[in-house]
């Protein structure tokens, strides 16, 4: 059904149509290794329990972490199953991870989902998640970039999700991972803006990060992301974690989140296009009155009575600040600027 994947050095290539997937079986996969099927398949099966093992392994393999990257190993197994169980993760369910690293939650992943597709850009380090899964059956490893650009999510990724989705016959889609520290606001709001069926993200971030995601008006956390998310989803901080519990340790804390997509608010955006350029153009100047701040934008230079008018008719007060304005503020004022055709 699948076209055989093939391995250039320790770096998984997909075929062209980017859809094999990795390792496929009909039975449920067993806690123990299948040391003789990881054998035949050229994989060196290896089991990564503590830091320590870890740490050797990397030595082993010469395998230097990027601080580029955002590389950072969860390491805590209670925290680990606390990801998974935050996620509910059962077996009608596919997983997207991103930051497929050590392998450490792929494993638990693929235990407890009908199938997995984790991304790695690290070359090294996908020859090492591939190594400490050798002996399950349900994962798809993509060797690639998460990313298209800064906001869009890889074609590549979206493609292997839906086929993996298709063949496995998975009824939910769900998002858990450890995202790398460098890349987790750009993923987080390429995933919601993407069109796959998302129904739960659980993924670890920065605190900082956590905070803005959650940051209500008129706190220094709020802002553009805040903003975005909060029109796709429901956000809750679930855990905090101290720098001990990842290696090499990172000198900040991370957080636990949750986000659970909702179309309460994207419903009544008749633009996302517009809301998002007025997202943008407010928070450029995020002190001044958004009427001031969308005077100076391109998109919205028009007389300042219209401007005026619209903010009435949106229900928003002409002296507020760009950073007070609510999510659904934004909204409402976004509707009221759109091209007459367009609203229509």
């Amino acid at each position: 059904m699948f076209t055989e994947e093939a391995f250039r050095g320790n770096f998984l290539v997909l075929s062209e149509d980017v859809l094999s997937i990795h390792r496929t079986a009909d039975t449920m996969v067993s806690d123990e290794p299948k040391e003789s099927t990881a054998k035949a398949r050229g994989c060196l099966m290896i089991r990564l329990r503590t830091k320590s093992d870890i740490a050797a392994v990397l030595r082993e393999r010469g395998i230097r972490l990027k601080k580029s990257l955002g590389q950072h190993f969860l390491i805590d197994h209670n925290l680990l199953d606390f990801i998974v169980r935050s996620a509910d993760v059962a077996e009608p369910d596919l997983v997207l991870e991103i930051g497929g690293g050590s392998g450490l939650l792929t494993r638990r992943l693929a235990k407890a989902a009908a199938h997995v597709v984790t991304v790695e850009i690290d070359e090294r380090l996908a020859a090492l998640c591939r190594d400490h899964t050798a002996d399950l059956h349900n994962i798809t490893l993509l060797g690639c970039d998460a990313l298209e650009s800064k906001t869009a999510l890889n074609p590549d990724v979206e493609r292997a999700v839906r086929s993996a989705m298709e063949s496995q016959g998975a009824a939910r889609l769900k998002v858990v991972a450890n995202l790398p520290y460098s890349v987790s606001t750009a993923v987080i709001q390429a995933l919601l803006e993407c069109p796959l069926p998302i129904e739960l993200m659980v993924v670890t971030v920065q605190k900082e990060v956590s905070e803005k995601l959650a940051a209500q008006p008129g706190t220094g956390g709020y802002g553009p992301l805040s903003v975005i998310v909060q029109a796709h989803a429901r956000v809750e901080e679930l855990r905090r974690l101290k720098p001990g519990v990842f290696f090499p340790q990172p000198k900040i804390t991370s957080s636990v989140v949750r986000l659970t997509p909702t179309d309460e608010t994207l419903s009544r955006i008749v633009s996302y296009e517009v809301f998002a350029e007025l997202v943008k153009s407010l928070f450029l100047h995020r002190r001044k009155k958004a009427t001031g701040a969308l005077a100076l934008a391109e998109r919205f230079k028009m007389p300042r009575e219209e401007l005026s008018a619209a903010f009435d008719k949106a229900g928003v007060s002409n002296d507020t600040r760009a950073d007070r304005l609510s999510v659904k503020q934004i909204v409402r004022l976004a509707n009221e600027l759109v091209e007459p055709e367009l609203s229509q």
